[in-house]
């Protein structure tokens, strides 16, 4: 997946840590949204039976923020929100998108055939990228074409409890 040099190297420094920590990172953004600059980060318990809690998040804060600091991604202020990765879930690895398959995922890539957004069942994932469903048809996806890709919930309106 394309991401900034500075995003990639925050990639490179929280997954070397993360593990310690009984966490695993699943993403990382650098965004500027009316002038504040923010970093954000996606974390996971490593045991995929747990889950993230507050208190998880706030502990997690105190051992992301110095390594931050070390890459300064931004010259100046910037706040930084640690989080877990919620229902629309970022992905970025091919194990991320490989655990997904057969989910609705919502892709943002480089210009294909002159479009640049999808949104469709993930049907596969192989050494040449993505397979997308869309309308009955597929559509191959370069993996390094993918700018930024989420899974995209379905909610039940089912009020039954099912």
């Amino acid at each position: 997946m394309a991401k900034k040099a500075k995003e990639q190297e925050l990639i490179a420094a929280i997954e070397k840590v993360a593990p310690a920590h009984g966490m695993l990172l699943v993403d990382v953004e650098l965004l500027t949204i009316t002038g504040q600059s923010t970093v954000r980060v996606y974390l996971e318990p490593s045991d995929e039976s747990g889950s993230v809690t507050i208190d998880t998040l706030a502990s997690a804060n105190v051992w992301v923020d110095p390594l931050v600091e070390a890459v300064d991604p931004y010259p100046g202020a910037y706040s930084l929100e640690v989080s877990s990765p919620g229902i629309n879930r970022p992905l970025r690895t091919q194990r991320h998108f490989e655990r997904f398959v057969g989910e609705t995922v919502k892709l943002r890539t480089e210009a294909i055939g002159g479009r640049s957004n999808w949104t469709g069942e993930l049907a596969e994932v192989n050494n040449q990228g993505l397979i997308l469903k869309i309308d009955n048809k597929t559509v191959q996806i370069d993996l390094t074409k993918v700018k930024k890709a989420n899974v995209q919930a379905t909610l039940s309106n089912d009020r039954r409890g099912r």
